[in-house]
């Protein structure tokens, strides 16, 4: 059984990022792939293989897609495309080690809840602003202003934002048998589910009874931050665009003001974090939480519970 509960979460920035790396010395522009190509050039530009990486599971008959994509491009960029894909869990670590190691990639997924700013800040990352201008107009024109503005970095557009506003579920996970094992009904609330997880630990000590969030990469899936989901929330706390997956700063009251946490320490936040550690401190949550990589994984294997 689950619980759900349907939320709007807005990614104010999923981005790809060209590229500044130690083994090249050209630069890509994301829209037109090929920052040195003129709308109008009559000259077949020399073949150039651009290497992407993105989140996700590579889709199925994705290689046809890029084939038809190669083909129809053949005759006026001359580009292919090397995608390669990334899972989600993976992520945080495999773009890390990409852009330290100077690894030759021209485009690159990145976010706020990512790593972009610390990469701005080491130099990876090329200002598209001139580029942008010369070669991708249509992408300019095709975001509002008011977007690009908010994306700025220190008044540079440092990659192009998506835009996409995507409504996501949000769910605990819950061990059914072992939920009718021990005669529990079926969970509908927040509280039904921490009188299940103690349950499991007193009667079933073998068992993990809670597993939440503990990469970086997830923290907005941490205990702490996801009560914003189940609590009685009637300021709207919430991720500002900055951190979007940190509470430390935090809107409210939809009043267009950015919190800090360390500033004044916003009540409800903190009962959030205090439950968290009481539930951590009684061997509710699991001492192994920050190694978890792959917070679904352990709810597959019969000697876990997963929430």
């Amino acid at each position: 059984m689950s619980m759900k509960r349907g939320t709007g979460a807005v990614l104010t920035m999923m981005v790809l990022a060209s590229m500044l790396t130690a083994c090249t010395d050209k630069r890509v522009e994301p829209s037109s792939t090929i920052a040195a190509t003129k709308a109008g050039d009559q000259k077949k530009l020399e073949p150039v293989t651009l290497k992407i990486m993105v989140p996700g599971d590579r889709p199925k008959d994705f290689d046809a897609v890029i084939q038809e994509a190669e083909k129809k491009m053949a005759d006026s960029l001359n580009v292919k495309l090397d995608v390669v894909f990334v899972p989600w869990a993976d992520l945080a670590q495999k773009t890390q080690v990409t852009l330290s190691s100077g690894e030759d990639i021209d485009l690159i997924f990145d976010a706020p809840w990512l790593h972009i700013t610390q990469q701005i800040a080491a130099g990876s990352y090329e200002p598209l602003d001139g580029l942008l201008k010369q070669y991708g107009p249509n992408i300019l024109k095709n975001r509002p202003q008011q977007m690009w503005d908010a994306n700025k970095f220190d008044g540079k557009i440092m990659a192009i934002p998506n835009g996409n506003t995507f409504v996501q579920g949000r769910v605990y996970y819950v061990r059914k048998d072992l939920r009718e094992q021990l005669g529990i009904a079926p969970i509908k609330t927040y509280e039904d589910l921490i009188k299940y997880a103690y349950a499991v630990k007193d009667k079933i000590p073998s068992v993990t009874p809670f597993i939440p969030a503990g990469q970086d990469v997830n923290k907005g899936l941490s205990e702490g931050a996801f009560r914003r989901y189940w609590s009685d929330n009637k300021e709207n706390i919430t991720p500002s665009p900055a951190l979007s997956e940190s509470l430390v700063l935090y809107t409210k009251n939809n009043d267009g003001k950015v919190y800090n946490l360390f500033d004044q320490m916003e009540p409800m936040v903190w009962s959030w974090i205090q439950n968290a550690r009481k539930l951590y401190q009684d061997k509710i949550i699991s001492p192994d939480v920050l190694a978890i990589k792959d917070i679904n994984e352990p709810a597959k294997q019969s000697s876990h519970h997963s929430a």
